[in-house]
């Protein structure tokens, strides 16, 4: 039986048809390889920007479970080959392969059962209004914010610094150039499958208009100024070299040639040896002398029994020194959990005020780099007009988990429009600009004199945080809604009385 309309015109039941799971299995073993690739350095950015379609694709009248193992494994993939670099770092950190391919699998299984969650809950809420792939752009963007992630690389992240819309994380954050990315897959898979079959695919024109609505926001984001007051010059220098190097590296008296340096910045692990905690400020202060600038040193230091990851900044002249220790402690090398023992580190819990010449920043160690809502949290909280970033590449056999933090320091920059600078034992010592710019960088283990242009910035991302973010995917939720239920009106007064039906 068909209903007939008037003028006799046909109007079919919209079946919800699914993929062959054969045919499922490839799509997202499809946007797991492309997400993956997506996320190394070398990668286009419009292969980002498709990466997650041919999964959304699949979605389509999926059933929960199934959904939920296509998701996982797409994740997985994604995962184990953007984060390949974890199995040599760990195990040269380590000493143990073993030990490397653990960390490696646990992160990527962790993240795969994220993902698989986001689309297990787009296909149940999505599936009787055929919005599947949508549903899912707004799940995965929510898990990406509170899903525990070993590395905290978000499922979505396949924009980052790629492309001329990364600019966008002013306005939205990087969940916002996550949600784009999700989006546009979703709405590329919506349009394959509306070409594929016409007459089986309602109408969305009003989610149409949100999606385009939101991609419009990004794109003003991308090129809209943010207000800023520069602040005074400073002078800094980058140590990459380790402790013989140190004294060679920072002799430079305010009376000397080429101009004096206002901060000195010594990487994490400078002394490579945990100190007393006690003993690190003067150290430092008979290696460089009565003459030396302002210095921001990273180490490791023994307090009341327990192991910090320090930064303590020495300003010149008799000001009192101030210590900031790291929150965000590396899984299994810094803090191992189920392993626990003495050796492991312990967070800080403060968030001190530091400034060099009047001029105050923040300051974080090693890949809290990733975290953008601490980052602007430290930001906000001590008026910082920069970023510094204290870090140890020594461990690294492979570039790319430098590039990565280098990039997710290019997202800080964007995110709050301050500069960052970031200095690395034996690694790659750079200085990014408030758009997200990187105007130098040296070599690797190579020391770096930049002078820095502090600013206070008034980015929305920085006031007020994922509030943006928050209010467009309300507002994209509310239109699938409001879409859904003039639909579904349509749908009913379209019915036939029983005098007009027909049987072909």
């Amino acid at each position: 039986m068909v209903a007939l309309g008037k003028r006799g015109r046909a109007y079919p039941p919209l079946p919800v048809t699914a993929t062959a799971w054969w045919k499922g299995a490839v799509l997202a073993a499809t946007t797991g390889v492309a997400a993956g690739f997506a996320l190394t350095v070398e990668a286009s950015p419009l292969l980002g920007l498709l990466a997650w379609a041919p999964l959304f694709l699949a979605l389509r009248g999926k059933k929960t479970g199934r959904a939920f193992v296509q998701g996982c494994a797409a994740g997985l993939l994604m995962t184990l080959i953007s984060t390949s670099f974890v199995v040599s770092s760990a195990a040269a950190y380590f000493g143990s392969l073993a030990v490397g391919l653990l960390a490696w699998t646990a992160g990527a299984l962790l993240v795969s059962v994220g993902v698989g969650l986001g689309c297990a809950l787009g296909c149940r809420l999505g599936r009787a209004q055929q919005q599947e792939p949508l549903l899912a752009a707004l799940a995965l963007t929510l898990l990406e914010r509170v899903w525990p992630q070993p590395l905290p690389y978000p499922f979505g992240m396949t924009l980052v610094t790629c492309g001329p819309f990364a600019r966008g994380a002013s306005v939205f954050g990087v969940s916002g150039l996550s949600l784009a990315v999700f989006l546009v897959g979703a709405a590329t898979a919506n349009l394959a499958l509306r070409l594929r079959n016409r007459a089986a695919t309602p109408s969305h024109k009003a989610e149409f208009a949100a999606v385009l609505a939101l991609a419009s926001l990004l794109v003003a984001g991308s090129f809209a100024p943010s207000p800023a007051t520069e602040r005074s010059p400073l002078r800094v220098r980058l140590a990459g070299s380790t402790n013989p190097a140190l004294e060679a590296s920072a002799s430079n008296p305010a009376n000397s040639e080429p101009p004096r340096i206002d901060l000195l910045v010594l990487p994490e692990s400078t002394f490579e040896q945990t100190l007393a905690a006690e003993d690190l400020g003067p150290l430092v202060e008979t290696l460089l002398g009565p003459k030396r600038p302002a210095v921001l040193v990273g180490n490791t230091v023994r307090d009341d029994d327990r192991s910090y990851n320090r930064a303590l900044l020495l300003p010149r002249g008799t000001e009192p020194p101030s210590s900031y220790d790291k929150r965000q402690l590396l899984p299994f090398a810094e803090r191992r959990w189920l392993f626990a023992s003495s050796a492991d580190y312990t967070p800080g819990s403060t968030r001190p005020a530091m400034s060099v010449e009047g001029t105050p920043f923040a300051t974080s160690i090693c890949y809290e780099s990733l975290f953008g809502e601490q980052t602007r949290t430290d930001l906000r909280s001590s008026g910082g007009t920069f970023l510094v970033n204290l870090a140890n590449d020594g461990w690294f056999s492979d570039a790319r988990p430098i590039e990565a933090q280098i990039r997710a320091l290019q997202l800080r920059a964007i995110e709050n429009g301050v500069p960052v600078i970031r200095a690395a034992r034996q690694g790659v010592s750079v200085a990014i600009a408030a758009d997200g710019t990187v105007l130098s960088r040296s070599l690797r283990g190579a020391d770096l004199e930049v002078e820095l242009r502090p600013r206070v910035a008034g980015t929305a991302y920085a006031r007020f945080g994922d509030g943006p973010l928050v209010a467009a995917m309300l507002l994209l939720a509310a239109t699938l809604l409001l879409g859904w239920m003039l639909r579904t009106r349509t749908a009913e007064r379209r019915q036939p009385s029983v005098g007009q039906a027909g049987v072909l």
